[in-house]
């Protein structure tokens, strides 16, 4: 079977593949993987992350091996900055495993989070296809793993895969209308109200904002990043927070922010708007 699928150039289902990795799972490559890579001159650990990544889930093995091929996988440690504007012109940076921060820096030294980043998704997707890029930095808030692979091998797959192009499309769709959503929150909605819209899109699945029943929401970064996240400074996002916990609205613990009720925090303080995550 290995022969003949050497020869017709499918190794999709070959016996010796490893099986499907299901996105933000934490998988140690197994002999298969490796021995497969070997035999192919691939790197495991490159080719590996690239199926954890939801862009690149269950693609053909070609694609994936092509891309494989010219990634690089990196370990970033807490605080440590992963990448600028100049890095993102040249590649589009994946993030593995962690946690990081995407954030603009005037020339006055203030910094604003426009962006927290989790496992599976890019920094920007639209950031390497355009030369000029703002004062924009990304910097780790965990123990962070990066893949990044050079525009042009992306492009060139893009050019050669109309499947993975039309994923990029939908998740620049999707990254699009969570923009203006964001837009529509700081025009018309007060800082409260941007709260909980906020603790709204952390849910998973989304049907549990429509619950009454408590739920649990962990924020993916400390407090102050979070506030600079929805404009605010850290000192008024403590005092809201106080406020709230002050009417039993929440119950804090750390990053996790336990809600008793959650439509009745809608009813009190939600935008008019629809809360439903974007």
């Amino acid at each position: 079977m290995e022969r003949s699928l050497r020869r017709n150039g499918d190794w999709t289902n070959a016996v010796f593949m490893p099986p499907p990795i299901r996105t933000g799972r934490s998988v140690t490559p197994t002999r298969y993987t490796k021995a497969y890579a070997r035999a192919h001159g691939l790197p495991a650990q490159e080719l590996l992350a690239l199926r954890e990544l939801t862009l690149f889930e269950g693609l053909e093995a070609e694609v994936q091996e092509q891309l494989a091929r010219h990634a690089s996988l990196r370990t970033f440690a807490k605080n440590q900055e992963i990448a600028s504007a100049a890095d993102m012109v040249s590649e589009f940076h994946f993030l593995v495993t962690g946690t990081a921060k995407v954030q603009l820096q005037t020339t006055g030294g203030r910094k604003k989070v426009v962006e927290i980043v989790r496992p599976g998704y890019n920094f920007d997707e639209c950031m390497p296809m355009h030369a000029a890029r703002q004062n924009l930095h990304v910097v780790a808030i965990s123990t962070a793993r990066v893949l990044s692979i050079p525009k042009e091998v992306v492009q060139a797959a893009l050019e050669a895969h109309p499947p993975l192009a039309m994923r990029f499309i939908r998740s620049m769709s999707q990254r699009m209308t969570q923009l203006m959503g964001e837009l529509n929150s700081h025009i018309f909605d007060n800082a409260m109200q941007r709260f909980v819209r906020y603790i709204v899109c952390q849910l998973v699945p989304a049907s549990q904002a429509d619950s009454s029943q408590a739920v649990t929401v962990t924020l993916p970064a400390g407090k102050a990043v979070v506030a600079s996240r929805l404009s605010l400074s850290p000192e008024y996002f403590s005092r809201m927070l106080r406020q709230l916990e002050t009417e039993h609205l929440i119950e804090i613990d750390n990053r996790s922010i336990a809600i008793p009720d959650l439509s009745r925090l809608i009813s009190l303080y939600g935008p008019q708007a629809s809360l439903r995550p974007l």
